[in-house]
């Protein structure tokens, strides 16, 4: 994995925090309505309660940028939940990206998704399969 690439997984949400830490009150009404619409994802969620205010990626985003990280980090940031809107130099990255964050949902929330997407990105379906059958066959070791 390429440096750059190593720290994704750690600061693409960090817009959350900064909605935790600076606006608790709205963070509080989306984890609410997310809780209520268990069906959706966070960020739909997050879009419906404030259409009004910056996302957590946007936020995210735009801090990352600020610190001068690398703009991967500020791409995940922004576009871990819409990978296509990502810059074709990073968009593979990406969409791996998001496929490993669906992947720990199915595995750790046991929510279920819906492979087609990257299936049609060249991501073999009975590879993503055997993928999520072999971390839950680790996470029971455990």
């Amino acid at each position: 994995v390429k440096e750059e690439f190593s720290s994704i997984g750690i600061t693409h949400n960090i817009g959350k925090i900064i909605l935790l830490q600076y606006f608790p009150e709205s963070y509080k009404n989306i984890l609410d309505y997310y809780q209520a619409h268990p069906i959706k994802d966070f960020y739909s969620c997050e879009l419906e309660v404030n259409p009004d205010n910056s996302p957590h990626t946007q936020i995210g985003g735009y801090l990352l940028n600020l610190w001068n990280l690398h703009s991967i980090n500020v791409e995940a940031a922004l576009f871990h939940h819409e990978p296509e809107k990502s810059s074709e130099s990073t968009r593979e990255i990406i969409r791996i990206f998001n496929l490993a964050i669906q992947l720990v949902e199915v595995v750790e929330v046991g929510e279920s998704v819906d492979l087609r997407p990257y299936v049609n990105q060249n991501f073999s379906k009975d590879v993503i399969k055997e993928i999520i059958i072999q971390i839950r066959e680790k996470k029971r070791k455990k």
